[in-house]
C-alpha cells in the first residue's frame, strides 16, 4: 500500500506535483498496455515482396482490324499468383482518350485480354494488376497501320 501511495497525489502536493504525478501514471499505463498488445507480423517475408508483372502483346505492329491477344503473367518472387484482387486491361490512344476491359483468367498467374483495333493510330496497353496488397502496371506500345 505504501508504494501506491506514492504514485497516487495527496493533499500534501502542491498542483504542478500532482499534474506530474498524475501524468507519470497515465504514461506508465500506455506503456504497459502498448507494450502487451505488440504481435509480430504473421505474413511470411516472402509475401512483402512486390509482385511482378510480365506483360506482352501477340504483336506490337498490326494492320487495321487486327485482333491484338495481351498476357499479363503475375507471379511474387517464384509464386504464381492465381488470386489477384484486380487484373485490368488499359487501351489508351495517343490523345489520352482510354477504356478499361477486365482480364480474363486463365490459371497459372496468366491473365488474358483480346483487342480489335478498328482505328489506325499508336496505342498505349497498360495491366493494371492488384494483388496481395500490391499493384503493378506495366505497359505495351501497339501500332495500327491502315
Amino acid at each position: 500500500m505504501k508504494i501506491l501511495k506514492l504514485f497516487l497525489p495527496s493533499n500534501n502536493f502542491n498542483p504542478i506535483q500532482r499534474q506530474i504525478s498524475t501524468g507519470f501514471i497515465i504514461l506508465t499505463l500506455c506503456l504497459l498496455i502498448s507494450g502487451c498488445s505488440f504481435e509480430a507480423s504473421s505474413e511470411p517475408a516472402a509475401l512483402m515482396e512486390p509482385i511482378d508483372v510480365k506483360l506482352s502483346a501477340s504483336s506490337q505492329e498490326i494492320s487495321l482490324n487486327e485482333t491484338v491477344h495481351m498476357e499479363a503473367v503475375v507471379t511474387q518472387q517464384a509464386d504464381v499468383i492465381d488470386d489477384a484482387d484486380e487484373v485490368m486491361f488499359e487501351v489508351a490512344t495517343s490523345d489520352g482518350v482510354s477504356m478499361e476491359f477486365e482480364a480474363e483468367h486463365q490459371g497459372e498467374g496468366v491473365y488474358v485480354f483480346d483487342y480489335q483495333f478498328k482505328t489506325a493510330g499508336e496505342y498505349k496497353v497498360t495491366s493494371h494488376v492488384t494483388a496481395r496488397g500490391f499493384h503493378a502496371m506495366p505497359s505495351v506500345q501497339i501500332v495500327v497501320e491502315e
